[in-house]
């Protein structure tokens, strides 16, 4: 935060440096204090739940994408990168590069990782986008694995268990099989990718924060091979979109990124801006700046109806 908004904290911006227009013949400065969304507390908790196990944590408010907490372990003390004397500094930073897990790294945003089962709420929204799902529609069979065509290789349940029926009762099962088949038979690989990369996959997020990584979705499934009636186009590499929609295969996601995507979802299908900015404020405390909240994309209308996403 200290690198993106700089020019800020050092007075520099045309705002901050207006605001002292008044009393330029003083020698009050006209630094700005960057408040951030952030808060302490939500912070705090995402921490003390990780309990120094190795893993990210991201909270969001999904009506503005303004950033509540934002925790990754393994984590470091920034204070020993901080001293003035260089090569203490400079030697804190060399040790910190060989501890396992990357600790300088911010995995929550800069850190792609397999979104697997995750994932199906993408796949699910999809088919709701694309009218081939409803809540009522199709009815998956229940099974222990699905097939894909173009392979002899099934896609098993997990611990081999049974499951299928309508969409929310395979989302609350968490079913392999049956958003497998969904990706492949009802929704296909255009809608499949076109849902991806409206929630933000395959681009890098606006973020106020250096170097964000891209979340990733495969986009070359091969040709269409056949186009069987009623079902959805088959594609060469159809096995590969099977396992994408149950977040596999080439999916590659920040935890930022999984995030966004069911902020998207509890906000009517808009995606908006992650923000760590709150706003800039002068040094009396007026106010001479806000993050504008803006949508970054359109995740579309359910296709099931209403707000069956």
């Amino acid at each position: 935060m200290e690198r993106e908004y700089n020019d800020d904290l050092a007075g520099r911006t045309t705002a901050l440096e207006f605001n002292q227009l008044g009393s330029f013949l003083t020698a009050e400065s006209s630094e700005g204090d960057v408040l951030l969304t952030v808060r302490k507390e939500v912070q705090v908790s995402a921490r003390d739940a990780l309990a120094g196990q190795a893993g990210s944590v991201v909270a969001l408010d999904p009506r503005d994408g303004s950033i509540l907490a934002m925790y990754s372990n393994p984590t470091y003390d920034p204070n020993l990168l901080s001293d003035n004397d260089t090569e203490r500094a400079t030697a804190a930073k060399e040790l910190y590069g060989l501890v396992d897990g990357n600790p300088l790294l911010a995995h929550t945003y800069q850190e792609r990782y397999f979104p697997g089962s995750t994932y199906k709420v993408a796949t699910a929204t999809a088919g709701l986008v694309d009218g081939t799902v409803t809540r009522d529609k199709p009815v998956y069979p229940a099974v222990t694995e699905y097939k894909p065509p173009l392979t002899n290789r099934a896609i098993s349940n997990f611990g081999g268990a049974t499951c299928g029926g309508t969409l929310f009762v395979v989302l609350a099962k968490s079913c392999n099989s049956s958003f497998a088949q969904m990706a492949v038979e009802q929704i296909g690989a255009d809608d499949m990718i076109a849902t991806a990369e409206a929630f933000g996959f395959n681009s890098v997020p606006p973020l106020d924060l250096p170097n964000p990584a891209e979340s990733v979705f495969p986009v070359d499934f091969g040709a269409v091979v056949s186009e069987p009636k009623g079902k959805a186009p088959v594609n060469e590499n159809a096995p590969a979109l099977a396992q994408s929609g149950i977040g596999q295969y080439d999916v590659a996601a920040t935890p930022l990124q999984m995030a966004l995507l069911t902020a998207g979802i509890a906000n009517d299908g808009e995606v908006m801006t992650p923000h760590v900015l709150g706003s800039v404020r002068a040094r009396d405390g007026k106010v001479v700046r806000s993050y504008a909240t803006v949508g970054v994309e359109h995740a579309g209308e359910p296709g099931g109806g209403g707000d069956d996403a």
